[in-house]
């Protein structure tokens, strides 16, 4: 296999937890209180690091065309979400107050999302898990309690929907992570309500992804899927992932997986 390796040679940077294509660029995330930006285009890099975020601990983003959203933990209480839709970064209008102890887990990037040009949505964790989620690209915003196990690296870290109406969101506790109880939710109503999976994934989960008309979501001690929107999971493959992207190249479709000591395992999936 052919590989190409982009470097950005500055001791700021030191972990990115999240990458997109958007706009013709690469933009890489690093998350935690040194929050960046990396933008790669054309043999042409440069970090992006504005007031906006200073001090940030940034937890995730997305891009969808030609709009970018992203979210980090609380300043002064109140959530730090902002919007990309006129290449440049703005704060959305409104705005979120945190409970004391809630923040967003930087586990995999996937704890937003945006899902259509105007909805934008994401999760919280630790004191209190939480699903938020905007229909006027953040000017006001709704929020809607979740029945994860409460506590430190406990609660929801990842989340997607298919479409408009229907979601998974999955996580559970980072300190057990073969702790079965809790750790996946499906809806059918766009996020109003959340219903406990019938069958959960097997374990503390950091990243869910649709693909296919399926779901697939990995953790430290395997990778699961659902066939029914998030109803039940069966198990796809042990080991210990971070992130997963699905993909359909040349007629074959694969499930890129990232694990321990910079390797990324493929799996070719229905």
């Amino acid at each position: 296999m052919e590989t190409e390796e982009i470097s950005f040679p500055n001791e700021k940077i030191q972990e990115l937890r999240d990458i997109h294509f958007f706009r013709n660029e690469i933009l890489a995330m690093q998350s935690g209180s040194t929050g960046l930006i990396i933008h790669s285009s054309k043999n042409i890099n440069f970090i992006e690091k504005t007031s906006k975020w200073e001090n940030v601990f940034l937890d995730g983003f997305d891009v969808k065309d030609s709009i970018a959203f992203m979210m980090g933990d609380p300043i002064n209480g109140f959530f730090s979400l902002y919007k990309n839709v006129s290449n440049k970064w703005e704060l959305c209008e409104g705005k979120i107050a945190a409970i004391e102890g809630e923040a967003g887990f930087a586990a995999s990037g996937t704890n937003v999302q945006i899902v259509n040009d105007s909805t934008f949505i994401f999760v919280s964790g630790g004191a209190q898990s939480r699903f938020f989620k905007t229909m006027n690209q953040g000017k006001t915003w709704t929020s809607i309690s979740l029945p994860f196990d409460k506590g430190d690296g406990i609660g929801a870290f990842s989340v997607h929907f298919k479409d408009n109406l229907n979601g998974v969101i999955v996580g559970g506790n980072y300190l057990k992570p073969t702790e079965t109880i809790h750790t996946s939710f499906y809806t059918k109503d766009g996020g109003l309500t959340w219903n406990l999976s019938k069958t959960n994934v097997n374990g503390y989960r950091s990243a869910v992804c649709y693909f296919n008309k399926r779901y697939y979501a990995c953790g430290t001690n395997g990778i699961d899927f659902s066939k029914d929107n998030g109803k039940t999971w069966e198990k796809l493959s042990d080991g210990n992932y971070f992130a997963i992207y699905p993909i359909q190249q040349n007629g074959s479709s694969r499930l890129f997986a990232t694990t321990t000591n910079g390797t990324v395992k493929v799996f070719k999936i229905k």
